[in-house]
């Protein structure tokens, strides 16, 4: 007696090989926005395995192009999963089917550092601005792109640069920075200054000698000359001899 199986026609008493791969039925691609930490956590519909013989087949396991085990409510970081889920029937046969999982990046660059260029909130006179800035900034869950600034100038007026940072998915990060210019102020000569001439020192003044006006010459006044007169000779008394007394005796 003969039975007809899916898989092959038996004969009674004969072996039934079972040459046929589970049949592996896996959700369809999965994409998911990553949170501020560039992670999310990530659901799916698990999936089955079902064989011509075995019927249900179980455990359907899952794995990522690096071999490690993807299951639904787990965490996963930015990026691309290629998932490959597999079975294995009692014969040895294994079915297999893939899906993707993909985590997107949602977040913007962060920490933008402005290089040089104007001060934010200073003011600047014209032919005294800094030169134009860059900038730079990291990426998060995707790498840097780029990063640009726009609106500087060194004209007079109040000015808004703005820098942008860009990565790989799309993100963009804003920041900017305000600063003034102002004309310089007009020149003008400022006179030399003149260096007064030395002061001459007062002259001491001399004490004044006065002058002494000669008094008019006038002819001598004759002194009246009394007449000599000469002393008349003088005559010596004669003394008469004192007379002599006689002796007594």
């Amino acid at each position: 007696m003969a039975y007809r199986l899916p898989d092959a026609t038996v004969t009674f008493g004969d072996t039934v090989e079972d040459t046929t791969k589970p049949v592996v039925t896996v959700p369809g691609n999965v994409t998911v926005d990553g949170d501020t930490t560039d992670r999310a956590r990530v659901t799916f519909a698990a999936p089955t395995a079902t064989d011509t013989v075995d019927g249900p087949i179980t455990p359907v396991t899952c794995v990522d192009q690096n071999g490690t085990t993807i299951t639904s409510g787990m965490t996963l970081a930015v990026g691309t999963y290629p998932v490959t889920c597999s079975a294995t029937d009692t014969a040895g046969q294994t079915g297999t089917s893939t899906f993707t999982i993909t985590v997107r990046d949602t977040s913007g660059p962060s920490g933008i550092t402005w290089i040089g260029g104007p001060q934010r909130n200073v003011t600047y006179t014209v032919g005294n601005v800094p030169a134009a800035p860059t900038c730079t900034a990291t990426g998060t869950g995707s790498p840097l792109l780029q990063c640009r600034v726009t609106g500087y100038s060194d004209q007079p007026g109040t000015h808004i640069m703005t820098a942008r940072a860009r990565d790989y998915a799309g993100n963009v990060t804003v920041e900017t920075r305000t600063y003034t210019v102002v004309a310089a102020p007009v020149a003008t000569s400022t006179p030399r200054p003149t260096t007064p001439a030395p002061t001459a020192t007062p002259l001491t003044p001399q004490p004044t000698v006065p002058v002494v006006t000669p008094a008019p010459t006038q002819p001598p006044t004759a002194v009246p000359t009394r007449p000599v007169r000469t002393p008349e000779p003088t005559t010596e008394p004669t003394t008469a001899p004192a007379p002599t007394r006689p002796p007594r005796g």
